[in-house]
């Protein structure tokens, strides 16, 4: 029990070939409604749950106190590790623009 109705738990796990560590935080004491309150907005959002909904808020919130050096460095060390060049990168994010466009066009019409 952390405090203020919040539990804290830590998990290793494994997904794809990466070995993450994830924690888990159980909140008691909302009030009556929040839970499907979450949920509505959850669905308007496209989140599959108000359990995922509430994690991207928190991790938006903590993420928006850290200086975006610090947010891209994990980024930045997995380009690093990859062994593809500038030339490569801007290549990969030419083509998924380009997806992108032709996907959305293909929507509108």
């Amino acid at each position: 029990m952390v405090g203020n109705g919040l539990i804290l738990k830590r998990e290793r796990n494994k997904m794809m070939s990466l070995e993450v560590e994830t924690e888990c935080l159980e909140i008691v004491g909302l009030p009556s409604g929040t839970t499907y309150a979450l949920e509505e907005l959850a669905r308007s959002n496209g989140n599959k749950s108000a359990e995922e909904y509430a994690r991207l808020l928190l991790e938006a919130k903590v993420l928006a106190q850290k200086p975006f050096k610090e947010i891209l460095a994990p980024t930045r060390e997995g380009f690093a590790e990859s062994g593809m060049t500038d030339d490569e990168l801007a290549a990969l994010v030419e083509n998924a623009r380009e997806d992108f466009y032709r996907k959305r066009l293909a929507e509108d019409q």
